[in-house]
């Protein structure tokens, strides 16, 4: 009998690969050995998808109304690249939560070629997938959508909840996708970013 698609009420959805000259395992590494020494990780990306006051922050804020914490989920597109993408990419000295007062990045921290951070802890390994059509966009411009459609091209990350009611059916179908890694969202959750 097949495994159900795991079902997590409220997720951040992202897919991750390759990025600044590191492959995916460089930096899951590198951001577990981040957590150890400074108790959380920023997860750095580019994405308006995931911006810190329109986005991120305000699902948040509803997930806890509702009684539940977003749950950040990774899904590996690529694991490794010969592409060296910018290996100048810039390093961010400095966060904000508002994109109005700045303070430094935690020492310990290292974010590259980034221009908003998710603010993370307990990164961890799974093997599990969920079904993308299990979960309605939380905000934006595709607020209501089911994930399957919203999630294409260009879009590669999002916010969503699980949808009600769900299908009596959750064996695994053509639009589910593998989990490589969860981590945890912590105070400030997410945060902009800018270098000296």
């Amino acid at each position: 009998m097949e495994k159900e698609a795991e079902r997590f009420e409220a997720i951040i959805y992202i897919k991750v690969g390759t990025h600044a000259g590191e492959t995916i395992d460089e930096i899951i590494s590198r951001k577990q050995g981040e957590e150890k020494r400074a108790g959380l990780f920023f997860w750095g990306h580019g994405s308006g998808m995931l911006n810190p006051s329109t986005r991120v922050i305000p699902f948040v804020e509803e997930s806890r109304h509702r009684g539940i914490m977003p749950k950040v989920l990774m899904h590996i597109m690529y694991r490794n690249s010969g592409k060296n993408y910018s290996s100048n990419s810039h390093i961010a000295q400095y966060y904000s939560i508002d994109n109005k007062n700045w303070k430094p990045i935690p020492k310990g921290i290292l974010v590259t070629g980034s221009k908003y951070a998710l603010v993370c802890k307990n990164l961890r390994k799974v093997e599990t997938f969920i079904d993308l059509g299990m979960y309605k966009v939380a905000n934006g411009k595709g607020k209501g959508m089911l994930l399957n459609s919203y999630i294409r091209y260009r879009v590669d990350r999002a916010c969503a909840f699980l949808k009600d009611p769900l299908p009596e059916d959750l064996a695994r179908s053509d639009t589910t996708v593998e989990i490589s890694y969860v981590t945890d969202l912590v105070e400030p959750y997410a945060v902009f970013l800018k270098g000296g």
